[in-house]
């Protein structure tokens, strides 16, 4: 069955290629809905490529979020697999945040958050485990934002730039200072905060080189390790974060 998926994984990869993906949805669901047998590795690698496939190029939330939830009750049993469950976590997140309900996304993003502070040390390189870190306090700030709930938004963000500096990702600081700047414009409450975030912003802006200056910072993919999730803005105006990911295996 491994061969079977293999060659599915392969016309799915094909189908994308085509920028045919409703093609590809087919070719995984095809493995899926065979009735064999599959490994649990293999379903929950192409459940969670189908989910990641639906949130991105479809409208069927349910149908993501059903691929989702299978694959995390996969992973329960599954002791390694951390990326894996960190992935899943995260799209999860997303699908709960497209469908505007903030309290499971909340929840979801804390139990990761919980997940990836009891790891040992050595299940994720300390980048990975940093820059998951990054992924979670960003979406948490940006539900948080919607509950106008600014202090811990703030406080998410301060955990996030911290993560971001240990890494010492100037572009990633810069996410974090920037969303940090716009969460304090929103929620305009002391000028000498609103002050310090700005300069804060203003001088890590300053450090970089004209080369990285060109890029779109917030487009930037920071990724702990193929795939993984992008970072979305927190974005006061929508009250929404908007989770761009890539697919997998």
């Amino acid at each position: 069955m491994e061969l079977v998926a293999e060659g599915l994984w392969a016309l799915a990869d094909d189908s994308e290629r085509r920028r045919d993906f409703a093609g590809a949805v087919k070719c995984l669901e095809a493995l899926c809905q065979s009735g064999a047998s599959l490994l649990p590795m293999i379903e929950i690698r192409t459940r969670l490529r189908l989910a990641s496939l639906l949130l991105s190029h479809s409208h069927n939330l349910n149908h993501a979020k059903s691929h989702l939830e299978r694959a995390l009750l996969l992973l329960k049993s599954t002791p390694s697999a951390l990326p894996l469950k960190f992935r899943a976590h995260s799209l999860l997140s997303r699908c709960y945040d497209l469908t505007g309900n903030v309290p499971q996304q909340k929840h979801i993003i804390l139990r990761a958050l919980t997940l990836l502070r009891t790891a040992e040390p050595s299940a994720l390189p300390p980048s990975a485990a940093l820059l998951w870190s990054c992924n979670f306090h960003s979406q948490l700030a940006s539900a948080l934002v919607i509950e106008t709930d600014y202090p811990a938004a703030l406080k998410s963000l301060d955990e996030g730039f911290s993560a971001a500096s240990e890494l010492r990702l100037p572009e990633l600081q810069m996410f974090f200072a920037a969303s940090t700047l716009h969460v304090h414009l929103f929620h305009w409450d002391d000028p000498a905060t609103l002050e310090a975030a700005a300069r804060q912003s203003s001088e890590i802006w300053d450090s970089f080189s004209p080369d990285l200056i060109t890029c779109d910072l917030l487009n930037n993919d920071f990724s702990p390790d193929p795939p993984a999730p992008r970072f979305s803005s927190v974005d006061c105006s929508r009250h929404s974060s908007q989770l761009a990911s890539r697919e997998m295996p």
